[in-house]
């Protein structure tokens, strides 16, 4: 912390009182944390090393196969279910899974114990023996998850395939502090929303590359409810604030070109359901997106197929993440800056067959080669299932 910006705080004592309880309380978070964790650990560790080693492995005979789905169940640790404001989880995550055999789940934020965690899951996973046991954006920070010592420990007394499926990976340091100290523990890796992540596994030896498998995001076509008369000209839903305040520019821009739409803009919590913009972008002509994230790098924004799917024209910034999907000029439409973005919007408004041909093509595309179908026929025909 700067002096001048010590001085400020010693002159306004109230603001100075604040960040000080700002600090003392997340160093009381960060020490229980600590300490829940390390008591967690030594549990499971103890009953692996104990009762883990008398379990007799299920007897084969299952029809269908088994699924075990860890994944958080709600946002950010607030109240709201994941499935309600992200409802394309439901039917990656759920629904589509349960299309191919019987699907179990277990949900680290929710009806979980104190202590106790690990032990519960190694006991369910060597009773049950799953054909595969499927984690959503792992993370061994959280105490009532999983350690990889304990999944280490299950892969060797199991068939069980481990899988782990990563959002958010464009973030600088992810392959190297993220999938390089997992690769060992998962028999596979599946990127969802950063194509080009496929670049950076050409460093790896080909061992490890081989359990990296890029993909997309997949939504299924059922949430989507495209209208043949659009009533709205250009839709665009989504945060402006922290990295994506650069949004905030192309926004006021297209108010001061009196270009008019639904534009829905907030800082966190979203303020309309998503059926609800759903059922906006069904009606909207030219759908609108960003594609910079975090780190100033291009992220496969999950936009990008909700506006495809609705029927509607992309028309996003340029970036090669979805170029290396859909073909720009003939599924979407790229811009390079905000009058270039009005320039555009103005042209296709004014050439419906144009406009009108571009959505239906890259709505066909997205049907046809990114639906939930061919993305799981993927990830299982990778680890031999």
């Amino acid at each position: 912390m700067s002096s001048c910006k010590v001085k400020s705080l010693l002159s306004q004592p109230y603001r100075l009182r604040k960040n000080i309880l700002i600090r003392l309380n997340r160093i009381q978070g960060k020490v229980y944390d600590w300490l829940i964790s390390r008591v967690e650990k030594l549990v499971g560790s103890v009953w692996a090393a104990t009762v883990g080693q008398r379990i007799v492995k299920a007897v084969p005979g299952r029809k269908g196969k088994l699924i075990l789905l860890c994944r958080y169940r709600f946002v950010g640790g607030d109240k709201e279910e994941s499935d309600i404001v992200y409802p394309h989880l439901f039917y990656l995550l759920n629904d589509s899974l349960k299309d191919r055999g019987d699907l179990e789940l277990f949900y680290w934020d929710s009806g979980r114990k104190l202590i106790g965690n690990q032990a519960e899951f190694f006991e369910s996973v060597l009773h049950k023996q799953p054909d595969v046991v499927i984690f959503y954006c792992y993370s061994s920070s959280l105490h009532t998850a999983p350690t990889l010592s304990q999944i280490k420990k299950i892969r060797n007394k199991t068939s069980t395939k481990f899988i782990a499926i990563w959002e958010d990976t464009v973030r600088d340091g992810f392959m190297d502090n993220v999938i390089l100290p997992t690769i060992p523990f998962f028999d596979l890796h599946v990127i969802n929303e950063n194509p080009m992540f496929v670049m950076n596994c050409e460093k790896l030896p080909l061992d490890q590359r081989n359990k990296i498998l890029v993909l997309y995001n997949a939504f299924s076509s059922k949430q989507f409810r495209p209208v043949e008369e659009k009533s709205i000209d250009i839709a665009f839903s989504g945060r402006v604030g922290s990295y994506r305040s650069y949004r905030n520019e192309y926004l006021l821009y297209l108010m001061e070109c009196n270009i008019v739409g639904y534009l829905g803009v907030f800082e966190s919590n979203l303020f309309i359901t998503m059926e609800d913009y759903y059922r906006i972008l069904g009606k909207s002509k030219i759908g609108l997106n960003f594609s910079f994230s975090v780190g100033n790098n291009h992220q496969l924004k999950g936009r990008v197929f909700e506006t495809l799917f609705s029927g509607a024209m992309l028309l996003e910034s340029e970036n090669p993440q979805t170029a290396s999907l859909f073909e720009e000029g003939k599924e979407y439409v790229s811009f390079g800056s905000k009058e270039d973005m009005v320039d555009k919007i103005r042209y296709y408004l004014k050439n419906d067959a144009e406009r009108m041909q571009i959505a239906e093509n890259g709505r066909r595309k997205v049907n046809e080669c990114y639906n939930l179908q061919i993305y799981w026929d993927k990830v299982f025909e990778k680890v031999g299932l």
